[in-house]
């Protein structure tokens, strides 16, 4: 966007999302929550950015309060992307519909 390479929302998301699988496994189901972009990340034309991802316990719930920051050359730590990660309860089982051609029957 004019000239600068824009890093989507996505990355973010997806580095977080990384993470958590880092920390908590494949098998658990993660669930991001109250998620803001308080600074668009640029890429510059020349050097590099350093990114740091930040996790902190909340001791009381098991959720991770989560920051992700980054610095470019000569810059200041500028924070790109907060929120919460945390364990989300199991989907429940779809309910399957009942064929229109069952036989019910009541039982005693």
């Amino acid at each position: 966007i004019f000239g600068e390479v824009v890093v989507p929302g996505a990355f973010h998301v997806a580095a977080v999302l990384g993470a958590a699988r880092a920390l908590l496994g494949d098998s658990q189901s993660i669930e991001l929550r109250n998620v803001v972009f308080p600074a668009t990340l640029t890429l510059p034309q020349d050097g590099a950015v350093t990114l740091q991802l930040v996790l902190n316990p909340e001791p009381d719930s098991g959720a991770h309060r989560f920051t992700l920051i980054a610095i470019a050359a000569d810059t200041t730590w500028t924070t790109h992307a907060q929120g919460v990660l945390a364990t989300a309860a199991p989907a429940p089982a779809p309910a399957l519909p009942i064929p229109g051609d069952a036989i019910t029957r009541d039982v005693d």
